[in-house]
């Protein structure tokens, strides 16, 4: 039976690590895509207000052969990478294993930038797998859940991330949604200690996976 499993590593040990550092930049989130031998994890978001600055960082990353903005939105943009044939590290220890990512993402924060990610293994023979090779390369990952898919189905209704039911829960009973709105998006901001463009953000994510996963099944 499936698992899924949630990793730890400090931002220095993934290729992405040092963009965590540019003044502006929030946080970076993957795309969930099915992943193939030659194309891990190619489209992420960023977001910030610094995203050239972000693009120069990053194209300097030895394990990235390219890199394209193919979208903007407010504070933010969509990115597609394609990584060097020599790929080193985290992103090899997926190519080495049945893993494929469910939700990734890192954030700027006070007390040190960490990625997290959740991947989904054929059992937990494969997690063990995964992380044994990971240990190899010395990248400092921690093993912090291992569930099951009926686990993950209860505790992600809908799709939501955890942080993005909290947000529309918060935002609902106290009337953003209300017309007038009770509450302003910087106060709601406030709320989460995060910038105004950035609960706008999380709240259009959540409001899209909301549709995707209702109001559009029945057009399926």
């Amino acid at each position: 039976m499936s698992v899924f499993a949630t990793f730890s590593v400090p931002s220095g040990s993934f290729v992405l690590g040092d963009a965590l550092q540019v003044d502006a930049i929030e946080r970076i989130e993957f795309e969930r895509v099915v992943p193939s031998r030659h194309d891990i994890m190619p489209y992420f978001w960023v977001w910030g207000s610094n995203l050239e600055r972000f693009e120069t960082v990053v194209e300097n990353e030895p394990e990235i052969a390219s890199i394209t903005r193919i979208d903007t939105v407010d504070e933010g943009g969509l990115y597609r990478v394609e990584w060097d044939e020599l790929v080193t590290g985290f992103v090899d220890c997926v190519q080495r294993t049945d893993a494929m990512l469910t939700e990734g993402h890192g954030m700027d924060r006070d007390d040190g930038d960490e990625w997290w990610f959740e991947f989904r293994f054929p059992d937990r023979t494969h997690v063990e797998t995964f992380h044994a090779i990971c240990e190899e390369t010395e990248l400092g990952f921690d093993l912090r859940r291992i569930f099951s898919i009926q686990e993950h189905t209860r505790d992600q209704a809908y799709d939501l991330t955890e942080k993005q039911r909290e947000t529309l829960a918060v935002a609902a009973a106290n009337g953003y949604f209300d017309e007038p709105r009770s509450i302003s998006t910087e106060e709601l901001a406030a709320t989460f200690d995060v910038t105004p463009a950035a609960i706008s953000g999380r709240l259009r994510r959540a409001e899209r996976t909301l549709i995707e996963n209702t109001v559009l099944q029945s057009f399926r």
